[in-house]
C-alpha cells in the first residue's frame, strides 16, 4: 500500500525532473504543475517504471 503524500512526492519529482530536462521558464510555471497532477498517477508511474 502506497500513501497518497507518497504519491503525491513521486508525481512532484516527476514534474520537476521534466523540468530540469527541458528547462523552458513557461514549463516551471505552477499552472504547468497543475497540469500533469491532472493528467492522472496512472501514466506518470507508468513513466517511472520505463525509466
Amino acid at each position: 500500500q502506497v500513501s497518497p503524500s507518497t504519491i503525491r512526492n513521486n508525481m512532484q519529482q516527476i514534474v520537476e525532473d521534466r523540468q530540469t530536462t527541458s528547462g523552458t521558464a513557461q514549463e516551471k510555471t505552477p499552472t504547468n504543475k497543475m497540469a500533469a497532477s491532472k493528467n492522472g498517477i496512472g501514466p506518470l508511474i507508468m513513466e517511472e517504471k520505463a525509466k
